[in-house]
């Protein structure tokens, strides 16, 4: 189950966010213009130039139409993936060289609890004891809580994911413009996905299916019939003509062949040296 609801949220996230999106295009001005750019690219894979990241095919991801990279991922995890988390945001940001500007990550809990939380990576460059400047992915949301242990929503107004428009792609694309438009799905919302995801698990899995038994044009004890195979296509006077001549002069190419390869291995007669 927690493969088919990861699945569905993710999907929900995406929905929301494309919608917020379009209302920003529709609003006119250089954010409308960008935020127009922006494309969901679900879970194509992304590679890296340097293999060490290796390549990965997140849940769902946004790229500017112009960029290499994608500059949201979206990772919808259970709690046997939790901990790759914070490994998989290294790859993304580390990996792009800061082009991939916000990982997501969504944990669903399903041992001993039902939490679940979001988290949000983003890179930065800190110096290290060596004086030296190294790029890192910080969190910069940690497990903040939407669904508590026992099931319940969180009520907290401020909490939920929170995106800038600038998150979406590296800042070269954004033609030096001021993105501080939000994306916003509040932890409510974020409840309500994990809460449908797991409801259309449990119908799909149901058995018997728990619509009604009667459906229009089906009544009970109709019998079902497939579709019988289609017999090969009998071939037509002129195709066989057409495909007998060329089966010859393959033939005939191929005898060819066999002859001047023979010629070429058949001994040649010693030549003699002249005399010193």
């Amino acid at each position: 189950m927690p493969g088919e609801v990861h699945e569905e949220v993710a999907a929900s996230i995406v929905r929301e966010i494309i919608r917020q999106l379009d209302a920003i295009a529709s609003q006119g001005g250089p954010a409308a213009e960008f935020a127009k750019k922006i494309r969901p690219c679900a879970s194509s894979t992304v590679r890296f130039d340097d293999p060490l990241f290796g390549k990965h095919d997140p849940d769902a991801s946004f790229r500017h139409w112009k960029a290499k990279y994608p500059g949201v991922v979206i990772e919808v995890s259970h709690s046997q993936k939790k901990r790759d988390l914070p490994r998989l945001a290294d790859d993304y940001i580390l990996g792009s060289n800061s082009r991939i500007r916000a990982v997501v990550g969504i944990d669903v809990n399903y041992r001993g609890g039902k939490m679940a939380t979001v988290s949000i990576w983003r890179p930065r460059v800190e110096t290290n004891t060596a004086g030296e400047n190294e790029l890192v992915a910080y969190q910069a949301l940690s497990d903040q809580a939407f669904r508590s242990e026992d099931g319940n929503q969180i009520d907290d107004p401020q909490a939920g994911l929170r995106l800038r428009l600038d998150d979406f792609a590296a800042k070269a694309l954004a033609g030096g413009i001021s993105l501080d438009e939000e994306i916003f799905i509040p932890a409510k919302d974020l409840f309500t996905y994990v809460c449908e995801g797991e409801d259309g698990a449990q119908i799909t899995r149901a058995s018997p299916c728990p619509e009604d038994e009667v459906i229009e044009g089906f009544e009970p004890g109709t019998r079902k019939r497939r579709r019988e195979r289609t017999p090969p296509e009998e071939l037509h006077e002129d195709d066989e003509k057409r495909f007998q001549s060329e089966e010859d002069k393959a033939e005939e190419r191929g005898a060819r062949s066999d002859s001047s390869y023979d010629d070429q291995c058949e001994p040649q007669p010693r030549r003699k040296l002249p005399r010193r």
